[in-house]
Parts: structure tokens; C-alpha cells; sequence
């Protein structure tokens, strides 16, 4: 009797460590920034941990209009749309890996990664396909999607925002470049950027000051989850855990911020997350490593499992 209770505490203990330590790894632990800052090497990225508290706001110079970052392993990829360059940064010390990792891009504006793949958004109506290490595997992947903006990948799709008033959709491509459905959301309000978080997306519309949530098969949830923002207000959103990170304020201003809502209601949490920005657009978040708390709660149930088993 006592040994099944035993058995029992363990596996309740088991259970409520690794759903702790699946807890905490859902939700990021470094966030990054663009901030315009002028732009023609006047640009900067900076660095902020999950508290909003700041690490380094000028973790990155030099940078010529950055609109995007996206995040590989220890390293950060930046576009930069006045000199038309991807470039590569070490996320932990800002160093420089290769400040002209991808060039001859016209305007790029979001990027994504899949694996060792980069895709980039460009102003000429162009996503562009290249490796991490910068080769080209197709500059064209993708053409005439409207101007796009914003990128997200969620398995082997591609969504992406188009923002001119002749589409204002989100459109939906394999990675390899086939079209799933090109006005997979209609009825935009100049949307910038967007996220995808478990089976919905979170867009930005610049025009009406608002983040819409739809599913990834194009059903509408919320036109208006979050509203008010201003108009040329949203940019640039990232997802964590069950929390939304929006870059809000014109984006020529000194006075952007980042604002924390809930992806579920729309609550706003912190409207002023992180403030002081200057003209930001691009965010990107880090979520660690598994840590060694869910090693020991995966290996604690794996050895109970293996207890109840022999004694069945």
C-alpha cells in the first residue's frame, strides 16, 4: 500500500516538474529589436530580456535600416532594407559573422528561417530563397505575391503579408514555392507583419491600429483581437508562450514601443513593455535551450513507466 503511494507521489511529482519545465522554456528569454535610428549606419539592434529590462540597447551598430531579424541557433540575420543585405550577428556578443551575408536584395523587408534555409521578403514583389551561410538556392522563389512584407513559417508552409491596397491579404506557399492559396485572408488594413503561434496567425494592420488572429487555414477568430493602437501604429509582432510582443508607433518616431498582450483575449498586459525605441520595426525572440530540470522530470517518468510495466 504504501509502496503504490509512493509510486503515486512520484509520478504526480514526475508529471508537475516537466510541465513546469515545459512552462518556462514556452515562453522567451531574450528579445531583440531594430531601432531606425536615422538608418545609413545609424541603425542599431537592441538586446532585452523577458522582464522588458534592457541587456544592451545597442547591441548591434552600424546597421542601414534594419526592418527584420530572425534568429538560428547563436546567431541573429538582419535585413537591411537601404543597402538591400542580410546580415549575420552573434547573438550573445553582437559581433559580426558576416555583415553582408546576402546582397543585392532590393528593400527587403521580413525573414524567416527553416532550417538552413533563409527566406526574404523584398520591396520588387519577390521572396527570395538562400541558405544561412548566404548562398543563393532561388532569388525568385516566389514572385509577384503583392508586395510582401512580412514572413512566418509553420512546417512547410510560408505565410506572408502583402501590403499594398491592391492585395492587403495574407497569402499562404509551400517552402519550395508553390502557391497554397494566394488570398488565404483578405480584407487588410495595410498589414506589416505577422506570427504564428500553435494553429492561428497574429497580423499586424499599419492602417487601422489593430492585430487580427486567424487560423492557419485562413478562418477569421478575431478580426480585432487587440485594438487602438493608432493608425501607422503596429509593425513588427513576435509570439511567446501565450503572450503577443507588438512594435507599436510610427515607425519614424522616437517614442516606439513594445507592447505585451494576451493571445488568447487580447488584454493587454504592458502597453508599455519596452519603450524608448527609436522608429522600430523588427522583433525577434530567443526561447533556451531544454533545461536540465526537464531532463530529470523526462527521465523520472521514463523510470517509473518502466517500474509500472515490470511489475504488470
Amino acid at each position: 500500500m504504501l509502496k503504490n503511494i509512493a509510486e503515486s507521489l512520484f509520478a504526480a511529482l514526475a508529471t508537475t516538474s516537466l510541465l513546469s519545465a515545459m512552462s518556462a522554456i514556452a515562453r522567451a528569454d531574450e528579445i531583440f529589436v531594430t531601432n531606425y535610428n536615422g538608418g545609413f549606419g545609424q541603425s542599431y539592434i537592441g538586446e532585452y530580456d523577458v522582464s522588458g529590462a534592457a541587456i544592451n540597447t545597442a547591441l548591434i551598430g552600424g546597421q542601414s535600416g534594419p526592418t527584420s531579424i530572425a534568429v538560428s541557433g547563436g546567431n541573429l540575420f538582419v535585413t537591411n532594407w537601404q543597402t538591400g543585405t542580410v546580415g549575420e550577428y552573434n547573438a550573445t556578443t553582437g559581433a559580426t559573422v558576416n555583415a553582408s551575408l546576402v546582397t543585392g536584395l532590393d528593400s527587403p523587408e521580413g525573414i524567416a528561417i527553416s532550417g538552413n534555409d533563409l527566406f526574404v521578403t523584398e520591396q520588387n514583389n519577390l521572396i527570395g530563397e538562400y541558405t544561412t551561410s548566404g548562398a543563393v538556392v532561388n532569388a525568385s522563389l516566389i514572385s509577384d505575391p503583392g508586395a510582401p512584407t512580412g514572413i512566418a513559417i509553420s512546417g512547410d508552409d510560408l505565410f506572408v503579408t502583402n501590403y499594398s491596397s491592391r492585395y492587403n491579404s495574407i497569402s499562404e506557399y509551400t517552402t519550395g514555392g508553390g502557391t497554397v492559396n494566394a488570398s488565404l485572408v483578405t480584407g487588410l488594413e495595410s498589414s506589416q507583419a505577422l506570427a504564428v503561434l500553435g494553429g492561428d496567425l497574429f497580423v499586424t494592420n499599419f492602417g487601422n491600429g489593430t492585430i487580427g488572429e486567424y487560423t492557419t487555414g485562413g478562418a477569421t477568430v478575431n478580426a480585432s483581437l487587440v485594438s487602438g493602437l493608432g493608425a501607422f501604429g503596429p509593425d513588427g509582432i513576435a509570439a511567446s508562450g501565450n503572450d503577443l510582443f507588438v512594435v507599436v508607433d510610427n515607425p519614424d518616431s522616437s517614442s516606439a514601443r513594445i507592447g505585451e498582450y494576451n493571445a488568447t483575449t487580447g488584454a493587454t498586459i504592458n502597453a508599455a513593455f519596452i519603450t524608448g525605441l527609436n522608429g522600430s520595426a523588427g522583433i525577434a525572440l530567443v526561447t533556451p535551450e531544454p533545461s536540465t530540470s526537464i531532463m530529470l522530470a523526462i527521465g523520472a517518468a521514463a523510470l517509473l513507466a518502466c517500474r509500472i510495466r515490470k511489475r504488470r
